[in-house]
């Protein structure tokens, strides 16, 4: 980890707060980065002698004594680099290797003879999903394969039954990034009906948060359904399938069935049972009444239990006017230059500041320095009550436009200069406002003073 870089993986333990000082591989797009580093490093020689994928490195030469130049020439950028390689997990001097799913020798490139076998011994597809996992595997063979896809017709042609004879081609599918949607096979396919594939990430909404929020939604009401009966949970699927359609959404001010048809859908009236004379029609009029009774009391239960656990962390405050109260503004996001404020680590409280009025049951008026440009209206889970003499901050941090906390640059606690390529430059520990001392970073001089132009840089010099 780069040293400035190192207070961003800050967290917190029983046993106190700790950093990581080497790259851990759990961090989102930290395999990514490393990648990137990888191929900065290799850049003059990848494809040449060199193939990388993440912490795969592959060095291959016609020679034995090019072999040799070669792989010095690997290792010494990684001791340049700072990297260093887990012996046993390497291999030396190899004419034959396993690489990424390949037999890589002097033979060429070879699929490798454990997939095969997979392969061959796959049972039989039955279903959509086992039919998807056959295709992705043996896909990735393709290649080795002649007439791949005249073989893969007919198995192609069933997929496509099972999948578009509902509604058509759609312009745009919204997936998960499971090995089967990354296959070759399915990709190509997409691309040649002219399929855009929006690959997503379990709650990483960034493709389309709309379907994590339905995600969250049925699984809400399939555990309501089947609390009492886990195993029998598929058999509900219709039922959800239902309901959602047909639940008045306050976005389009429509239910979505009537959106997709442009009427509402019929629903079942009230019957009561004894009244067919068909049996069979009794059973399911009562079967479904009897779900509707669970649901309503597993509904019942789950709003009861998330209310018994949002009052454990609940405390009953009241405060009068004039009592003096601390604010919480930690909710609001920090910015500074990269981000560098230390969230973790702050103080969570300004204050304290005096109680105007009361608001409701559950709200407060509190009495904000003059230019404050945020409402001073809070709730009362976001105040803490003032005990003593002791003050924390009652100089307010400044907001922008959506409501997020600009840090501002109190003093300059010390200068160096540092080397950066081929030239020097100017760096000043720079202590924030509403920042502890030591949360004082470095920042190049040059790109601060773009950044607050109206800051004197000049009185104060340390």
């Amino acid at each position: 980890m780069v040293e400035e870089d190192i207070h961003k993986t800050a967290f917190r333990t029983h046993s106190g707060h700790y950093e990581w000082v080497v790259l851990p591989f759990g961090l989102t797009n930290a395999l990514a980065t490393f990648q990137n580093l990888m191929n900065d490093i290799f850049k003059e020689y990848i494809k040449k002698f060199i193939l990388v994928f993440f912490y795969d490195i592959l060095v291959y030469t016609k020679t034995w004594s090019e072999h040799i130049q070669c792989l010095s020439t690997t290792l010494q950028l990684l001791q340049d680099n700072s990297l260093v390689l887990n012996h046993k997990k390497c291999s030396f001097g190899k004419t034959k290797i396993d690489y990424l799913g390949h037999l890589i020798s002097v033979n060429g490139v070879q699929p490798d003879e454990d997939k095969i076998v997979a392969i061959k011994r796959w049972p039989r597809p039955t279903t959509v999903k086992e039919l998807r996992g056959f295709l992705g595997l043996s896909g990735y063979y393709k290649r080795f394969i002649r007439n791949y896809g005249k073989i893969a017709q007919p198995l192609a042609q069933l997929f496509m039954d099972n999948i578009v004879r509902l509604h058509g081609w759609p312009s745009e599918i919204i997936l998960d990034r499971d090995s089967i949607f990354m296959n070759a096979f399915w990709t190509e396919l997409m691309k040649k009906h002219a399929v855009k594939l929006l690959r997503s990430t379990a709650f990483h909404p960034q493709t389309d948060e709309q379907i994590e929020a339905l995600n969250k939604a049925l699984e809400v009401y399939l555990r309501c359904v089947t609390g009492d009966l886990p195993k029998k949970w598929s058999k509900y699927i219709s039922s959800i399938e239902f309901w959602y359609n047909t639940k008045f959404h306050s976005a389009t001010q429509l239910t979505p069935f009537e959106a997709l048809y442009g009427y509402l859908s019929p629903m079942p009236n009230s019957t009561l049972t004894g009244d067919s004379l068909v049996e069979t029609v009794d059973y399911t009029i009562k079967t479904r009444e009897q779900i509707t009774k669970l649901l309503h009391h597993n509904l019942l239960r789950a709003q009861e239990r998330m209310k018994h656990y949002a009052d454990l962390k609940r405390v009953d405050k009241e405060f009068k006017c004039g009592d003096l109260v601390y604010l919480k503004i930690q909710p609001y996001k920090q910015l500074t230059l990269e981000n560098h404020a230390f969230h973790k680590l702050a103080a969570r409280y300004y204050g304290p500041f005096k109680v105007l009025e009361r608001i409701g049951k559950v709200a407060y008026k509190l009495e904000l320095p003059t230019g404050t440009n945020i409402h001073g209206v809070f709730h009362v889970s976001l105040l803490k009550k003032h005990h003593g003499a002791h003050t924390v901050s009652t100089d307010f941090p400044v907001y922008n436009e959506e409501g997020e906390v600009q840090l501002q640059p109190q003093a300059i606690l010390d200068r160096r200069m540092k080397k950066k390529g081929n030239r020097a430059i100017t760096e000043v520990l720079i202590q924030w406002r509403h920042t502890n001392l030591e949360d004082a970073v470095w920042k190049e001089l040059y790109a601060v003073q773009q950044q607050f132009p109206n800051f004197d840089w000049n009185s104060n010099r340390p």
